[in-house]
């Protein structure tokens, strides 16, 4: 019973997750963030694209972190009824399905003083692809969880 009451719980979660990043969609960015400016195009070819983590990705020689995602981290617990389930794993596999798409690309954001927006020396970036925005596929897939604002930004 308990059980199924944090699987309920969970699934209202991510619903109520999906929906509040979707009314943002131009997203509350923090008040240093410029959307005056021209975004940062980050393009790679497939074979320069690779996945840190559910969140973070390489794309050639930049750092890019998923903007308003949370995804679960290495090592961090995860169940499926009493059975313990890699998340982590799995989580890195759906972002992989985006990545590989040969339209991939990223825009990443600016401050005010012109500067690319980093996170703990990341380009913070909404991620595409041509079916759509990546970060909020993340959460309608149930693998990440939409942050309102990114906490260590700037």
């Amino acid at each position: 019973m308990r059980i199924a009451l944090l699987g309920i719980l969970s699934l209202a979660l991510q619903l109520i997750a999906a929906s509040a990043f979707a009314q943002s969609s131009t997203a509350s960015f923090p008040k240093e963030v410029d959307q005056t400016q021209g975004r940062i195009k980050f393009e790679a070819p497939m074979k320069d694209r690779q996945i840190v983590d559910g969140d973070t990705i390489w794309m050639g020689i930049h750092e890019i972190r998923l903007y308003g995602i949370e995804t679960v981290e290495p090592k961090q617990d995860c169940r499926r009824g009493r059975e313990n389930v890699d998340c982590h794993s799995l989580t890195i596999e759906e972002l992989k399905k985006h990545i590989s798409d040969p339209s991939f690309r990223c825009d990443g954001f600016r401050v005010k003083d012109g500067k690319p927006w980093k996170s703990y020396g990341r380009f913070v970036a909404l991620c595409y692809t041509d079916a759509g925005e990546v970060n909020l596929a993340m959460i309608e897939s149930g693998w990440a969880l939409a942050e309102k604002k990114d906490k260590d930004s700037i």
